[in-house]
């Protein structure tokens, strides 16, 4: 079983491809504060000080990942998020979303950056799919969309 030291180092070659598909959007590796051999990723379309009210919550597709060491292999799965904010389809409605979830995954370490790359790209498509009707497009840079 890794510390989360270990497993940031680990996997911080998935990070990499994360900022070559989204150049320009908000990726963090942490660990938290009561719990060894789990990390978190925090994925962002838009970097927080660009979220609507500078609050990083208000990020059309914010996502929380979690890796967790199991013995000798690897658990990866979202833990928050994985819905891309999109214009409501009901009036009724503030917006609505469109499900670009990963899948939970486990293995070893080349199984889960291959699962964690898988999902970067459907990711960019997910977004790129709907770029028109994500809630507050307006208010987005291009630069995010590249």
């Amino acid at each position: 079983m890794l510390n989360t030291q270990q497993i940031i180092d680990t996997f911080s070659v998935a990070i990499e491809e994360y900022k070559k598909i989204f150049p320009h959007s908000f990726i963090k590796m942490s660990a938290p504060a009561l719990q060894d051999s789990t990390a978190y990723i925090t994925l962002m379309m838009l970097q927080p000080e660009d979220c609507q009210g500078g609050i990083s919550h208000n990020d059309p597709i914010r996502t929380i990942l979690e890796i967790s060491s199991i013995k000798d292999f690897f658990v990866v799965e979202t833990v928050m998020g994985g819905c891309l904010s999109v214009n409501p389809t009901n009036p009724m409605l503030a917006m609505s979303s469109v499900k670009c979830a990963l899948r939970k995954t486990t293995g070893d370490k080349d199984k889960i950056i291959k699962a964690l790359i898988k999902y970067f790209i459907a990711r960019k498509k997910c977004i790129m799919d709907n770029k028109e009707n994500i809630y507050g497009v307006a208010k987005i840079d291009a630069k995010y969309f590249q």
